[in-house]
């Protein structure tokens, strides 16, 4: 009996303690990190989008320093999460492999049809083998399971960048690398100082912030900053008095003697007559193209901009940690 007594002291006294130690001193980390989260992203990506708009080239050594930033973060959180073993500390191998291994100089394994690549069937299959081992060592406690599914968002969500790539949903390599080095700096939703204001509902939440990562929330809502770029071209070319269809949604006209650096033609010459497309192919040579059109007297083109897409992606990013899951939110306000 006095041991039953003992025991029930013994775990009220360290839920008392839980509820006045250890939450907030977690919440406190929370906070610190995704303070530090926010910080080291705008830094970079301030710095990327500078890159971007002067050459629209960002030096893979950005990614690859804010990736090792971005793990070294991740590795010190682990340290201070309750729930964190050894076992979720393995995660740094599927998703550095998975991360560095786009800068490795090697014949792709698909490109134009398959190819065996000693190298990259050696890296991809010891991605899988770590994974199947931590789910199989972890599976059976929830909690501990709950934290491993959060941290297979890295390399699901650098997975996914790839295949952005390799469909065209993102155009350049730069676009999938900062996708990427965003699932390693923020592989967590953040908290902190009352923000983002739109925040995940229990118990729907947790399955949320597994199926729809905040790396690919930032994207999501620097898609939808791109949204407006038809508005601000129709607005554009409405004062201008350049309102042709579809074009007018998706450039402006500029002239053939000084074309822009960073633009490409949406019309051109195919024989011997001008063909338009509004969503242009990057091949060809551009030069080529301007003198055929100034051969038959066009002295104008429509043009395509080169949108540098690493500043929607910097305002995505401070919308995501200040505001939140735009898309979530709307559909909060609709219901």
């Amino acid at each position: 009996m006095w041991q039953a007594i003992e025991r029930g002291l013994i775990n009220l006294l360290n839920g008392h303690l839980n509820s006045i130690i250890y939450k907030p001193i977690l919440h406190k980390n929370m906070e610190t990190f995704s303070l530090l989260r926010l910080l080291v992203g705008v830094v970079f990506f301030g710095f990327a989008a500078y890159s971007d708009v002067k050459t629209r080239r960002v030096k893979n050594e950005v990614w690859m320093i804010l990736g090792a930033i971005g793990f070294l973060i991740l590795g010190m959180d682990l340290l201070s999460h309750s729930d964190a073993t050894w076992v979720h500390f393995l995660i740094f191998f599927p998703a550095g492999i998975l991360f560095y291994e786009v800068y490795i100089e090697r014949e792709p394994i698909i490109d134009e049809g398959f190819h065996f690549v000693p190298l990259g069937f050696v890296l991809y299959g010891t991605v899988a083998v770590v994974i199947i081992a931590q789910v199989f060592l972890l599976h059976q406690d929830p909690d501990q399971m709950d934290l491993l599914l959060r941290l297979l968002t890295v390399p699901a969500m650098i997975i996914v960048a790839h295949i952005f790539f390799q469909t065209g949903l993102l155009k350049g390599g730069a676009d999938a690398k900062a996708l990427m080095s965003l699932a390693v700096l923020a592989p967590f939703y953040p908290a902190f100082l009352g923000f983002p204001i739109i925040e995940m509902g229990s118990p729907a939440g947790s399955f949320m912030e597994i199926v729809f990562p905040f790396s690919l929330v930032i994207l999501m809502n620097a898609a939808i900053l791109t949204v407006f770029a038809p508005l601000a071209f129709l607005v554009i070319n409405a004062r201008k008095r350049n309102l042709e269809f579809p074009q007018c949604l998706f450039g402006y006209k500029a002239s053939l003697a000084d074309f822009p650096k960073f633009a490409w033609l949406m019309e051109r010459v195919r024989n011997e007559r001008v063909e338009i497309s509004v969503f242009p192919k990057r091949r060809g040579d551009k030069e080529e193209e301007i003198q055929a059109l100034i051969a038959i007297g066009r002295g104008e083109a429509w043009a395509t901009p080169q949108l540098p897409f690493m500043v929607p992606l910097l305002l995505g990013l401070l919308i995501s940690f200040f505001i939140g899951n735009l898309i979530l939110g709307l559909v909060l306000a609709i219901t």
